[in-house]
């Protein structure tokens, strides 16, 4: 809300209190003990949400050169390794007061990270519209926020398995176990020198017994092995 909902209370309070006037000084304003613990927690998310909310660049006119995200690169204070009191770049500028006429005005590169930003600045072009936040997930920029897809994003891969009120919960137990690498009964068993399938220490109970179910089949056990 306070990238893209300029027209709420609180994001206009938040600006002009907290971080003293411009959204762009949100990725560099620190935690405060004089701030509320709401203000707080929204700065400690700066690093998480970084990745999340890239800057069109446009005109340039209010960007910051080394914090905003506009670069494929991220924050170039970070990619350049803090480098902005040796590119003669002050840590305050704009993206704009680089650029003269359409030429950049940057200090000769001297290592491998320059090289390619000055590489990417070849193809930049400002313009005379006003810059626009977008929010960006795995490279695909979108102007509506998904509580889906940035909870996905945040939460990371998960392993799932078929869990189902029909069949017995010790075989399911056994098949998440086996799907996590966490049974070492077969381990233990080869130790022995006897050679085992997986599906005889899955089913063994149910291919003997003839009792229930198998929790999943044999090749879907295999499969996410």
């Amino acid at each position: 809300m306070l990238f893209f909902y300029d027209g709420f209370v609180w994001v206009a309070w938040f600006k002009k209190v907290i971080i003293k006037g411009s959204i762009h000084n949100y990725w560099t304003t620190k935690p405060s003990s004089s701030y509320s613990w709401l203000a707080n927690k929204l700065l400690n998310l700066k690093n998480e949400i970084f990745p999340l909310i890239k800057l069109r660049l446009e005109n340039g006119v209010s960007a910051k050169f080394w914090f905003d995200n506009w670069t494929p690169f991220g924050s170039l204070s970070t990619f350049l390794s803090n480098s902005s009191s040796k590119s003669g770049i002050h840590e305050k500028a704009y993206v704009a007061s680089q650029c003269r006429n359409g030429i950049w005005l940057l200090p000769p590169a001297r290592t491998e990270e320059q090289v390619q930003l000055q590489t990417y600045f070849t193809t930049v072009t400002l313009t005379q519209a006003q810059y626009c936040y977008e929010w960006e997930l795995e490279g695909k920029p979108t102007q509506t926020y998904s509580i889906r897809d940035v909870y996905t994003y945040l939460r990371g891969e998960i392993n799932y398995v078929i869990w189902s009120s029909y069949e017995i919960r010790r075989h399911n137990f056994l098949v998440w176990l086996v799907i996590q690498n966490r049974g070492p009964t077969k381990e233990k068993i080869l130790g022995w020198s006897f050679q085992v399938s997986l599906s005889v220490l899955i089913f063994g109970p149910w291919l003997l017994h003839g009792v229930g179910s198998p929790p999943l089949e044999i090749g879907t056990i295999q499969s996410l092995r």
